[in-house]
């Protein structure tokens, strides 16, 4: 065993980095890591507190950084490689749709500094960096008017299936009856979010915003739809975790 281990140690030895650029890829993957990390801040910057923040989102940023890094670089030099992950890729679904364009479009810049540094454009990387740091200040400046709060904000869904045909009265209800158990929130933490129809039924989606939040409003709105006539089913789900 000591000799085989021997072996491989002096092959590791003589191996030359330029050679897998093992020195390279690592500088780059490092680099995507921190760019990953400022735009997970710069997607929080750029939100604030909005109720369009996705939450689980920018989190995933120093996820796909590296490995889109790790990707592009793997295929650069390869044009059957890359040819071959465009069919793998090809298979890909995301089965919840990002529907803020927003989202897509940091998804995309994160996507785009990945790819530059790949290719070892560390320079390019930076300056489009400080573009969107320049966007999302003047954003928070003028269109928000300075309004910049970085608290934690604690938010639910919850799944109603109402039987009621009229889903604008069904909305007014769900709502009315929600507000009267939970005092503390008002009509703007409550936003709705989708409605589907579902054969004889509608499927409605909503996200509920606290300020103050403990585990117990769970099993308190599942007691305040339960006594919702209209409401044949309910689901909620926490999604702070």
């Amino acid at each position: 065993m000591n000799d085989v281990g021997n072996t491989i140690f002096q092959g590791l030895k003589t191996i030359k980095s330029n050679e897998l650029g093992l020195v390279e890829f690592s500088t780059s993957i490092t680099f995507s890591i921190a760019i990953g990390i400022i735009c997970l801040i710069l997607y929080k910057l750029y939100f604030g507190q909005s109720f369009d923040r996705n939450e689980s989102l920018p989190r995933s940023f120093m996820l796909i950084a590296p490995s889109v890094t790790a990707i592009f670089w793997a295929i650069q030099y390869s044009l059957p490689l890359s040819l071959g992950l465009l069919g793998a890729l090809s298979f890909v679904r995301f089965r919840t749709p990002v529907k803020s364009g927003e989202d897509i479009a940091f998804i995309l810049m994160v996507i785009a500094l990945s790819l530059l540094s790949s290719i070892y454009r560390f320079i390019a990387a930076i300056m489009f960096l400080i573009l969107i740091a320049i966007f999302t200040i003047f954003k928070i400046i003028i269109l928000d008017k300075g309004r910049l709060i970085l608290r934690n904000r604690k938010y639910l869904t919850l799944f109603i299936t109402t039987n009621s045909k009229d889903v604008e009265m069904a909305d007014s209800e769900i709502r009315a009856q929600i507000l009267k158990g939970l005092t503390s929130m008002n009509q703007n933490q409550i936003i709705l979010k989708d409605v589907m129809k579902k054969e004889t039924d509608y499927n409605l989606r909503y996200s509920l915003y606290f300020k103050n939040y403990d585990d117990s409003i769970l099993s308190r709105i599942i007691n305040i739809c339960d006594k919702i006539t209209i409401i044949s089913r309910t689901e909620v789900f926490n999604e702070n975790f």
